[in-house]
C-alpha cells in the first residue's frame, strides 16, 4: 500500500495525485507499515498539516522508533514550540541514542547554536566535534579498505 502511495505521489506509471497518495499511505500506515508512516507524515506536513504529521509520528515515537522520534522532533522545531522545547530536546536525544544520524547532527547543531538554551552550547560543540570525528573515521576506514582489499 505504501508503494502504491509512492507511485501516486511521484507520478510513476500513473498521473501524479497527492490525494490518492495520501489515501494509500494512510492505508499502509493503518496496516502497520513504518515506511508508510514516515511517508504519510511527510505528505501531511507538505500540505501544511503539521499537527496531523505530528500525530502520525507520535505513534512511532511511542514505540521508541528512531526515525519517528527524529521527524516528530523536526516538525516540533519547525513550529517553534517555546514551551515544548524540553520535550523536543528529549525526542532528539532519544532519536540520537537510537542511532539516527540526522538526529545526532540536528541535536549537535541546535545545541551549539543555543536553540535549547545557552547552557547547551558547550555540549553541542562537543557533539559536533564527535560527529565530525566519527565521520572522518568512517571515511578513513573506507579509504584503507579500498587501498588494501582483503
Amino acid at each position: 500500500m505504501g508503494k502504491v502511495g509512492y507511485l501516486f505521489y511521484k507520478g510513476i506509471g500513473v498521473a501524479r495525485d497527492a490525494e490518492r497518495a495520501e489515501y494509500w499511505y494512510r492505508r499502509g500506515y493503518e496496516a502497520g507499515s513504518t515506511r508508510a508512516m514516515l511517508d504519510l507524515g511527510k505528505v501531511l506536513a507538505a500540505r501544511g498539516d503539521i499537527i496531523g504529521a505530528e500525530e502520525v509520528f507520535s505513534r512511532g515515537a511511542a514505540d521508541n522508533w528512531g526515525p519517528a522520534l527524529f521527524w516528530l522532533a523536526w516538525y516540533r522545531m519547525k513550529r517553534r514550540l517555546g514551551r515544548g522545547r524540553d520535550q523536543t530536546l528529549a525526542l532528539l536525544e532519544r532519536a540520537a541514542t537510537k542511532g539516527s544520524p540526522a538526529a545526532k547532527w540536528i541535536l549537535a547543531r541546535s545545541l551549539s547554536r543555543g536553540r535549547f538554551g545557552i547552557g547547551g552550547v558547550p555540549r553541542g560543540l562537543k557533539l559536533m566535534w564527535a560527529s565530525n570525528a566519527e565521520r572522518f573515521a568512517v571515511v578513513e576506514r573506507h579509504r584503507a579498505e579500498a587501498n588494501h582489499p582483503a
